[in-house]
């Protein structure tokens, strides 16, 4: 028994090292995003909604670095969206991935002048003003999502990283496009839900699908305790760990 024991714990660790362990050759690269503030969305407020042209302008002009959510219409265009639905935003129940691009571009967002943009749109608003953190949000077809966006990526000249909930996003960048930098976002599945499964909460919480990915960086929720993987992670100094969202200086 005692044998067992003894080679038990070694392989134990080894496969757990396998599933959480992340990329650790990325770490300079990640410079340009920790010398400055980032505007999650844009730099919004009062009468310039979230993830608009505008609150670009407004973020690059105060010399920010910039926050953004991508995903796909039901035709195939990017857009920066953050929900996935249109309600919050535009006071319609239908989803970002069923209506057209056409169609969401006759919307406004939150009564303003301001209409839902293309990637295409936000990159070319940007120009390489601001460093870019781009959160993948696979609410439609994964795979195409991830092909449009690296095809508006390549033609885009200034510094940027991706992220995302999902690891399948991260191992298209990985197989992909393994010079981008990529982010696992993350936080206590137990806490927040999200309609998984204990096993689903478990893997996502302990990190356990790193090894799809291996991410760059982690980004955590901060009103959420950190679990011991993140810690354990953190302490060894393996992975940058960045927080979403803060809100204050405090």
């Amino acid at each position: 028994m005692a044998l067992y024991f003894i080679l038990a714990v070694p392989l134990l660790a080894a496969i757990w090292l396998f599933l959480v362990f992340p990329r650790v050759s990325k770490h300079t690269e990640f410079e340009p995003f920790e010398k400055k503030l980032i505007a999650h969305r844009g730099l919004f407020g009062g009468a310039i909604p979230e993830n608009s042209v505008e609150a670009f302008e407004r973020a690059c002009e105060a010399g920010y670095g910039i926050e953004l959510d991508v995903q796909l219409t039901s035709d195939g265009v990017p857009v920066v969206f953050h929900d996935e639905t249109l309600s919050r935003m535009c006071s319609d129940p239908r989803k970002v991935s069923s209506v057209s691009f056409s169609e969401l571009s006759l919307l406004r967002l939150k009564g303003t002048d301001e209409r839902i943009p293309s990637f295409s749109d936000a990159l070319s608003a940007v120009g390489g003003r601001a460093p870019l953190i781009i959160e993948i949000k696979p609410y439609g077809e994964r795979r195409e999502l991830c092909r449009k966006v690296s095809e508006e990526l390549a033609k885009y000249n200034g510094v940027f990283c991706m992220e995302s909930f999902d690891p399948l996003v991260l191992r298209y960048f990985k197989k992909n496009l393994p010079s981008v930098i990529r982010g696992q976002l993350t936080q206590d599945y137990f806490r927040s839900g999200g309609g998984l499964s204990f096993a689903g909460k478990t893997v996502m919480t302990c990190l356990f699908a790193n090894f799809l990915g291996r991410p760059d960086f982690i980004a955590y929720n901060r009103a959420h305790r950190m679990r011991s993987t993140l810690r354990t992670l953190k302490r060894c100094g393996a992975v940058k760990i960045v927080a979403w969202t803060v809100r204050s200086r405090e």
